[in-house]
């Protein structure tokens, strides 16, 4: 696999979250990494560019600044010979966009402490 990413389970609507994405391609090949995102306020998404920090792209959506009950997001990358990678992608090799409802922490604690009785 040549560019990964691995959702995780839970987004808090109180805490920044990290979406981080690995690519297996050296930095001489790569000529944008990319992430297009929207909340369930936007129509449409929207790219932000990526550097490269300690191995990994990331990009960090903070809910304070922008209020959401929802995100939906997906990464691309693009190479010096033209191709296109995408993450994550289905079993079919489409591209298969998160989509993460932010969650108050408290309830979220709550539910899973009255799941364990």
């Amino acid at each position: 696999m040549k560019v990964m990413h691995r959702p995780d389970d839970v987004v808090f609507d109180s805490r920044p979250y990290d979406m981080d994405l690995f690519v297996d391609h050296s930095d001489e090949e790569i000529v944008n990494v990319s992430i297009f995102f929207k909340t369930d306020a936007m129509t449409h998404f929207i790219e932000h560019h990526l550097t490269k920090t300690r191995a990994r792209y990331r990009f960090r959506f903070n809910p304070a600044i922008t209020p959401a009950e929802s995100i939906t997001y997906f990464f691309v990358v693009t190479l010096n010979d033209g191709s296109v990678h995408a993450a994550p992608l289905n079993k079919n090799g489409y591209i298969d966009v998160v989509e993460r409802k932010l969650v108050d922490p408290v309830e979220y604690f709550k539910r899973r402490l009255a799941s364990r009785r």
